[in-house]
Protein backbone atom coordinates (compact mmCIF):
# COMPACT_ATOMS: atom_id res chain seq x y z
CA UNK A 1 0.00 0.00 0.00
CA UNK A 2 1.25 3.53 -0.55
CA UNK A 3 1.53 5.74 1.89
CA UNK A 4 2.33 9.73 1.88
CA UNK A 5 5.96 9.14 3.32
CA UNK A 6 6.52 6.90 0.30
CA UNK A 7 5.39 9.25 -2.07
CA UNK A 8 6.85 12.56 -0.38
CA UNK A 9 10.11 10.97 -0.89
CA UNK A 10 9.61 10.39 -4.67
CA UNK A 11 7.67 13.54 -4.63
CA UNK A 12 11.32 15.78 -3.67
CA UNK A 13 13.33 14.36 -6.69
CA UNK A 14 10.33 15.23 -9.03
CA UNK A 15 10.34 18.65 -7.98
CA UNK A 16 14.06 18.96 -7.46
CA UNK A 17 15.65 16.80 -9.92
CA UNK A 18 18.96 18.26 -9.32
CA UNK A 19 19.10 17.20 -5.98
CA UNK A 20 20.66 14.10 -6.59
CA UNK A 21 23.16 15.65 -8.33
CA UNK A 22 24.09 18.16 -6.31
CA UNK A 23 24.24 15.52 -3.19
CA UNK A 24 26.24 12.84 -4.79
CA UNK A 25 28.12 15.61 -7.89
CA UNK A 26 27.29 13.41 -10.79
CA UNK A 27 26.82 10.47 -9.67
CA UNK A 28 23.49 9.53 -10.25
CA UNK A 29 21.14 10.64 -13.17
CA UNK A 30 17.52 11.07 -12.36
CA UNK A 31 15.69 9.07 -15.75
CA UNK A 32 12.17 8.53 -17.76
CA UNK A 33 10.24 6.14 -15.44
CA UNK A 34 8.66 4.83 -18.68
CA UNK A 35 10.75 1.25 -18.71
CA UNK A 36 8.07 -0.46 -20.90
CA UNK A 37 9.72 -3.20 -23.13
CA UNK A 38 8.59 -3.75 -26.75
CA UNK A 39 6.81 -6.57 -25.59
CA UNK A 40 2.70 -4.72 -24.80
CA UNK A 41 3.07 -4.36 -21.39
CA UNK A 42 3.54 -1.56 -19.43
CA UNK A 43 5.58 -1.14 -16.87
CA UNK A 44 6.66 2.05 -14.89
CA UNK A 45 8.51 2.49 -11.60
CA UNK A 46 8.49 5.57 -8.75
CA UNK A 47 12.25 6.56 -9.53
CA UNK A 48 14.77 5.50 -12.07
CA UNK A 49 18.32 6.81 -10.91
CA UNK A 50 21.42 5.62 -12.83
CA UNK A 51 24.45 5.69 -10.82
CA UNK A 52 27.71 5.94 -13.07
CA UNK A 53 31.30 4.58 -11.22
CA UNK A 54 34.23 3.73 -12.25
CA UNK A 55 33.04 0.32 -13.33
CA UNK A 56 30.47 0.89 -15.26
CA UNK A 57 26.74 2.10 -14.96
CA UNK A 58 23.73 0.95 -13.24
CA UNK A 59 20.38 1.29 -12.80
Amino acid sequence: MVSSSHEALHWVFHKDPALLTRAFQNVFAVLSTDVTEIEPVERRVDTLVRVETDEGAYL
